[in-house]
């Protein structure tokens, strides 16, 4: 697929691609856009709204995006944008009950009120882009363009606020720091009560858990871009009267064009772009490496925790789900699609939400990725096979003991945990295979894929969740000292902050070169059996494990093991 959009746009008279003057503003195509300096790293500026896509709103909803027009106009890029439409369920989990930093900011509400996100709305289209502080426009810094998780049901740019300890925190403040919107202040002195919380000789900082600051800092060497993109109905409605149901992937790839044609005026190499995501945002950098195999825009891609191989989780080819949740909000029009969806296009965004979300009957209904054989596809191997895949290299990466986060909650015995076994068989049938399988096909299609396995256990209140789903988020961010101040009031280990450089330099050295710059720090090429690093296990930053180990259950040899 080529660039239909942003690159074929003629660039009004006056606008350039160079930073003005003024380090926190820059010219783009789309308008002129002032950032701010992060208050917590004066060497990281920071752009915390810039628009890729014209509102889908109205008339625009359900439908694919569509390019901004160019303009000179000017804009203060100073608050993060709101979150596309999305739902919080009130069922117990580790998300909500301890890693909130990792969810949307949820403005006053809790993390699990059951109710459409309080911040959201439908004018979501947005990116965030952080920077070292000085940076020229010449630069040319390799760029890290990160779209996140959340199942396609939920994520964000505008992640959940935390107030974090950076010495020590009395447990009984524990719970509060779970559950606490946006502080007002961020400094507190000696001891004082606030909200009925004891604070004791400590500093606090407003921190979230997807944002990368203290990345950009410590490298002054790269940028990094976070999206926004449709999710659930709204990302991917599936009504029977558009030809393009995986909106929400479309919306990635226009933020990637904006990017593309843009991230030069804030000191990037559109040239040297790295896709990368995280579980639902990892399997769609896997997407766009088939859907856009002959012009994927990155030149390398990094899929954490999820590969395009996942089961879809919609097969609903009769449009039954849009339809049945039309005609339950007062859209009653089964056999005229373009009435339906102009019905539906009426209805207040929340109405929507709060219905797909609290929906708990039958027939069941489910809003996600679907193969339509042109963005999204049903036979992987297939492709792979045809040399239908992006010729650029990749890093694969999982987790050791995925599940844990993401059965149940045990909320009646959290201490002992869920049943392990169960834990295994998901990590290994739900991910570790998936990415064995996606190796073997780009082995056979001759594609340079590299593997990781994250398996430290760093400031877990319960041993039991070990290396879980997301846990190398905070690593890579660097944002480890927030979660371990939430949930033990402790601060990072030595091994920990050393696990965290590790995996952020060998991954900056792959987003710099991807040919080259893991060579050159002893990472190799994955073939089955041969090269795997291990990071945060065994007393050490990283080692190199044989594949044999980690893949080897998944085709009848071995024993996984959750905790090397």
């Amino acid at each position: 697929m080529k660039l239909t959009h942003l690159l074929a746009t003629v660039l009004p008279l006056g606008v350039v691609l160079s930073a003005s003057q003024s380090p926190l503003s820059v010219k783009t195509l789309t308008g002129i856009f002032t950032g701010l300096q992060s208050a917590d790293y004066s060497a990281v500026r920071e752009f915390r709204n810039i628009p890729y896509a014209q509102p889908p709103v109205n008339s625009l909803r359900f439908l694919p995006p569509q390019p901004l027009r160019p303009s000179v106009k000017h804009h203060y890029s100073t608050r993060f944008p709101p979150s596309c439409p999305q739902f919080l369920s009130n069922s117990p989990s580790f998300w909500n009950l301890l890693a909130s930093p990792l969810l949307v900011n949820n403005g006053n509400q809790n993390q699990s009120s059951s109710l459409s996100v309080q911040t959201a709305s439908e004018d979501c289209l947005s990116l965030a882009i952080w920077t070292p502080y000085n940076v020229s426009a010449d630069a040319n810094l390799p760029v890290a363009f990160f779209m996140t998780g959340g199942g396609f049901s939920t994520g964000g740019v505008d992640s959940m606020y935390i107030l974090a300890c950076l010495q020590q925190c009395l447990e009984k403040c524990r719970p509060k720091l779970l559950n606490m919107a946006k502080p007002k202040t961020y400094t507190y002195e000696n001891t004082q009560l606030q909200n009925n919380v004891l604070y004791l000789n400590a500093d606090y900082r407003e921190v979230t858990g997807q944002r990368p600051q203290s990345w950009v800092n410590r490298t002054q060497a790269h940028i990094v871009v976070t999206i926004n993109y449709r999710v659930n109905i709204f990302g991917f409605p599936n009504t029977a009267a558009l030809d393009s149901p995986n909106l929400g992937i479309l919306d990635q790839r226009l933020a990637l064009e904006w990017v593309y044609a843009n991230i030069a005026s804030f000191g990037g190499d559109p040239d040297s772009i790295m896709l990368w995501g995280q579980s639902a945002g990892s399997q769609s950098a896997d997407y766009h490496n088939f859907a856009f195999w002959d012009n994927p825009i990155a030149k390398s891609s990094f899929s954490q925790s999820g590969t395009a191989t996942k089961p879809l989780s919609s097969a609903d080819f009769t449009h039954s789900n849009f339809t049945f949740v039309a005609q339950s909000l007062g859209c009653d029009f089964p056999d005229e699609p373009f009435a339906e969806l102009e019905c539906m296009q009426q209805v207040p965004m929340t109405e929507i939400e709060n219905f797909v979300g609290n929906y708990k009957g039958s027939p069941s209904i489910k809003f996600g990725p679907i193969a339509d054989e042109v963005v999204i596809f049903s036979n992987y191997s297939a492709r792979a096979a045809e040399g239908k895949i992006s010729p650029n290299p990749a890093i694969f990466s999982d987790t050791a003991n995925n599940d844990a986060t993401l059965k149940p909650w045990p909320i009646n015995n959290a201490t002992d945990g869920p049943y392990q076994p169960v834990i295994t068989a998901g990590t290994l049938s739900g991910w570790v295979c998936q990415t064995a399988n996606t190796s073997m096909y780009r082995a056979a299609a001759n594609r340079t894929t590299y593997r990781y396995q994250f398996a430290g256990n760093f400031s877990n209140p319960y041993s039991w969740l070990g290396a879980y789903h997301s846990s190398d988020l905070w690593m890579l961010f660097g944002t480890y000292d927030l979660y371990g101040a939430a949930v033990n009031g402790s601060g990072p280990t030595d091994l920990e902050i050393a696990t965290s450089e590790a995996m952020q330099d060998y991954v900056l050295a792959f987003m710099k070169d991807p040919v080259n710059g893991p060579l050159g720090m002893g990472w190799l090429p994955y073939t089955y059996g041969s090269n795997v690093l291990r990071f945060g296990a065994g007393g050490v930053p990283v080692q190199n494990v044989s594949g044999y180990e980690i893949d080897g259950p998944c085709f009848g040899n071995g024993t996984y093991d959750p905790f090397p």
